[in-house]
């Protein structure tokens, strides 16, 4: 019947897959009538509920699938090549975005390859959008290249006549033959037999241990592969059946891109926070107004949740609260501006009030590999302006004597009304000295010119602000008491020595000069989180004539949790700066934020610690405001861990909880904020972890806000300090609050709003694939953890796996920097040639069925791995193999990752543990820990067998 939807062609069909099915995780073969998977991320997801891979509606014929760029891919029976020697790829596709090219690989669409033999085919889309076909001839691959980009956001059939008699590879988009190309090394063309891949090709490299480079970023339908060739009519028909009033239909931006609502019920997305719909971000940058509407452009991976291919993503707003993310602004091109990335930048307004984006421009192939650039709208009619055009010549190019040369990048650029002038900022250094803003002045925006450093400090006396001041920003504070205009200068510290946070100077700017004196010599933090506030970028909202600040809030995730959650980082809340009466710094997260609160929780004035500890006790929530307002009178001399302590993300079982306190650190002149994670969640490979803050001074009064919105956490104390974190609980229940304060303790005020989604409906956290509850990271296997740091419990046999490999250091090696039981079996220790074989004690599987434990090393499935198997029978139930793959650098991906595996099917069975190592080479090892067994009743003993 599927068969019967296709146009009637001479050659027949292969493989024929419409992608009409619309739901569910498996594609048809129209020619085997068999199903295949779709690897999905979240087909078994940690952090939310279970979905389905991204189908679409407005496709060529029915539904059509999306790939994500990083998970999705679909493995099907291996081909042969037929008797005629000639077979025909066709497709649909719509690339939402291109790769990098890591390895000289492409994207691959379609492939059956296998490259340690050099044999088998690629059809994919290489670096900046060039397709082509990759084929080995036993010997080599070969590239050979359509000679044409394909278009982003617009869907081409694509289609190659692979020739092997007559030695051609004849390419053709949308009907017509665009090269042909007749290849000598196609008569040796053969196809291993190995799986047919779509979506990815079959030599990715596994980034990091989890991110499938070369993998397809878009629109897929109507793929077939035909046994022989398509004449040229053949080849338009399949065109013009896809054509709709002979037009390609019109993608929107939705059919291309995740939707936000593809994480809902995400226990950790933050759901008010300023970030886009999916993937990775890194610092928000560029803000500005125009025609009623706030913008802001940020540093995004289009291909999934990990650092790389950076492009500039672009957000809308009206209140710079409610946030919707457009089309890309920019993306790295073809050419010599910026083939290798849309680093950071700023944006302003030129002459005629229109808006214009600085970005630093990557071209690898230059040194210094970075340039500033700018770029204008395509359209100023249209009121998200979309699309954007960059000036086809870099604006400023690093000379010598110019700062550090080499470290040139982040223009942040700004109108002097008194000067009459753009200035612009950007990220150097002085030569063995500190850090430093080099300033250029222009009255065009095209022409610049060069006038020196803005200012530099003793790094010897200050070495955490670094050798280089990354993202630097300036922004007009109000008037000092001596009459004089105040500046805030703020920066990112990089480079050998830095720690990297957000130092700021309050001082005086002199256009005349570009020069900005400091008030004071010290950099000073803003923020007391370690690190979590970051990648400062702001503007004078012309509206309101306030200075606002924009920041990146550092995710504090792992590379697997990254990966399966599809996401990684948001921004920080908008702050609004301004100076004190004491000309020191003031800020706050923006009032525009109020439009989020629901009805107050609590609302209450002038009650004691005692009812304030009753009022809070009711309140459940992963999305609140709080606000407490005391006199610090009533907090000094008090007894108690902290004299003020609000208890977070609490569980009913007190086993998940998060506290903040504030107590005094210097009699009444001095106190310490500080935020206690070391039991915010059970879940042992988290980052959240440990005490976060520092000392400041108050005020006789104190105001403290809170800000929770899923992980994360920002907290604000008299305008005067903030403390940025995150918080991952593992239990969907960690929702309580709880206050500690002297009973007799006067509270002035107490509110606490629920707050509502940003963008859509508000969705609760959900129950995920992977039951997690106190007792998930439980187990009764003796030594589950090499807590006894030897091999108690376990069986060896070989050198593989000795008590000398169960050690307590490479700490590294785990997800978060821990060792759950203080020691780990590391057989990398043994060296790659050692062999052997490792045994747990038998148990009978009970709880919910769900185990879970920690792998690390090397690549082979066959003959290095941990499985489980059936006692009785001695079937193997399950199998999973190390990461670090012999295309890879040895050591790349050895670091350990949590493998979960749901067995409820095996429930009641005897089971037990088997390790096998019988590889040899440099990649021949593994690590393993933490094994999570949920146990039904006592251990088998091998006597009662």
């Amino acid at each position: 019947m599927l068969l019967a939807c296709w146009p009637k062609q001479q050659a027949p069909l292969l493989v024929a897959i419409k992608f009409d099915e619309g739901r569910g995780a498996r594609v048809k073969d129209a020619v085997s009538g068999r199903d295949y998977l779709i690897a999905h991320r979240f087909l078994a997801a940690r952090y939310k509920p279970v979905s389905d891979p991204y189908w679409r509606e407005n496709c060529i014929a029915g539904q059509c699938l999306k790939f994500d760029g990083y998970s999705n891919a679909v493995e099907l029976a291996p081909l042969a090549i037929p008797a005629s020697g000639v077979m025909t790829l066709s497709m649909w596709v719509a690339p939402q975005a291109y790769e990098w090219g890591d390895g000289g690989l492409p994207s691959g669409l379609i492939g059956q390859y296998q490259a340690a033999e050099h044999q088998g085919f690629v059809l994919g889309i290489g670096r900046h959008g060039e397709w082509l076909v990759q084929f080995g001839d036993g010997v080599e691959t070969h590239t050979v290249t359509a000679g044409q980009r394909l278009p982003v956001d617009t869907w081409s059939h694509v289609a190659v006549r692979v020739d092997k008699p007559a030695q051609l590879l004849i390419f053709y988009r949308n009907g017509e033959p665009v090269a042909t190309h007749k290849l000598p090394a196609l008569a040796q063309f053969q196809l291993p037999a190995v799986p047919l891949l779509l979506g990815r090709h079959p030599a990715s490299l596994l980034h990091l241990g989890h991110f499938h480079l070369h993998s397809f970023n878009g629109l897929m339908d109507e793929l077939a592969v035909f046994d022989g060739s398509l004449s040229t009519n053949e080849h338009q028909a399949l065109y013009t059946r896809g054509l709709v009033d002979g037009q390609l239909p019109a993608l929107a931006l939705a059919d291309t891109t995740i939707a936000r609502s593809a994480f809902d019920g995400d226990k950790h997305r933050p759901q008010y926070h300023l970030m886009p719909d999916a993937h990775w971000m890194n610092e928000p940058h560029g803000p500005f107004y125009y025609k009623g509407k706030y913008h802001i452009t940020f540093q995004k991976n289009p291909h999934g949740p990990f650092w790389h291919q950076i492009h500039w993503g672009h957000l809308v707003s009206d209140d710079m609260v409610h946030w919707q993310e457009v089309e890309m602004a920019l993306r790295p091109e073809a050419g010599e501006l910026a083939p290798d990335g849309i680093w950071s930048g700023s944006a302003t307004l030129d002459a005629d009030g229109n808006p214009v984006l600085f970005f630093t421009a990557g071209n690898d192939q230059m040194f210094p590999t970075q340039r500033m650039a700018l770029a204008r709208p395509k359209d100023l009619t249209d009121p998200l302006l979309r699309k954007w055009v960059a000036h086809p010549e870099a604006l400023i190019t690093q000379q010598r004597d110019w700062g550090l040369f080499g470290q040139f990048r982040d223009p942040f650029v700004f109108w002097d009304k008194t000067a009459q002038q753009w200035y612009q900022l950007v990220t150097s250094g002085i030569p063995d000295g500190s850090g430093t803003a080099l300033v250029f002045s222009s009255t065009d925006l095209l022409g610049w010119n060069y006038l020196g450093p803005l200012f530099s400090t003793d790094i010897k006396a200050y070495p955490q602000v670094g050798p280089v001041w990354e993202l630097p920003v300036l922004l007009p504070l109000g008037t000092g008491r001596d009459g004089r205009p105040r500046h805030w200068f703020g920066i990112n510290s990089h480079g050998a020595g830095a720690v990297v946070e957000v130092y700021y100077w309050i001082g005086v700017w002199d256009a005349s000069t570009g020069r900005f004196s400091p008030d004071h010599p010290e950099p000073r933090l803003m923020d007391i989180g370690d690190r979590k506030f970051t990648g400062p970028s702001g503007m004078v909202d012309p509206v309101t004539g306030r200075s606002i600040l924009f920041t990146i809030a550092q995710g504090e995730t792992t590379r697997q949790q990254e990966a399966e959650s599809g996401w990684a980082h948001n921004g920080g809340l908008p702050l609004s700066l301004w100076l004190g009466e004491d000309d020191q710094l003031r800020f706050a997260p923006i009032a525009e934020l109020s439009s989020l609160r629901g009805e107050a929780l609590v609302d209450a004035a002038n009650i004691s610690g005692a009812q304030a500890q009753a009022l809070l006790a009711p309140v459940k929530g992963d999305l609140l405001e709080l606000e407490l307002v005391l006199d610090s009178a009533q907090l000094v001399g008090s007894t108690g861990a902290g004299s003020l302590a609000l208890e977070l993300r609490k569980n009913p079982r007190a086993s998940e909880l998060t506290r903040l306190s504030l107590q005094p650190a210097d009699g009444a002149s001095r106190w310490r904020l500080a935020l206690d994670r070391t039991r915010t969640s059970l879940d042992p490979d988290v980052l959240s972890y440990g005490v976060q803050g520092g000392e400041l001074a108050l005020d006789d009064e104190i105001r403290l806000r809170v800000f929770l919105d899923r992980s994360m956490l920002e907290v604000y104390v008299n305008d005067r300090i903030g403390l940025t974190s995150r918080v991952f609980p593992a239990t969907l229940d960690a929702l309580g609050l709880g206050l500690e304060l002297p009973p007799a303790a006067v509270v002035k005020r107490l509110r606490v709003w629920p707050m509502s989604a940003a963008q859509g409906a508000t969705v609760p956290a959900a129950p995920a694939a992977f039951e997690y509850s106190d007792t998930t990271w439980q187990s009764a296997l003796p030594n589950h953890d090499f807590s006894q740091c030897n091999l108690t419990g376990w069986q060896a046999q070989g050198a593989a796996f000795t008590a000398a490999q169960v050690v307590a250091d490479q700490r590294e090696l785990n997800p978060s920097g821990r060792i759950p039981g203080g020691c780990h079996l590391l057989g990398s220790l043994a060296g790659g040639d050692a062999t052997g074989e490792l045994r747990s004690a038998p148990f009978v599987l009970g709880g919910n069925g769900q185990v879970n434990f920690l792998i690390g090393g090397g690549m082979d499935m066959d003959n290095l791995y941990v499985a489980l198997v059936d006692l009785e029978t001695g079937r193997e139930l399950m199998r999973v193999t190390g990461t670090e793959a012999a295309a890879l650098p040895a050591g790349t991906n050895h670091s350990l990752r949590r493998v979960y595996w749901d067995l409820k099917g095996a429930l009641g069975k005897s089971l037990y543990f088997h390790i096998r190592d019988q590889a040899k080479g440099p990649r021949a090892y593994l690590n393993v820990d933490d094994f999570h067994i949920p146990v039904q009743s006592t251990l088998i003993t091998e006597t009662s067998l």
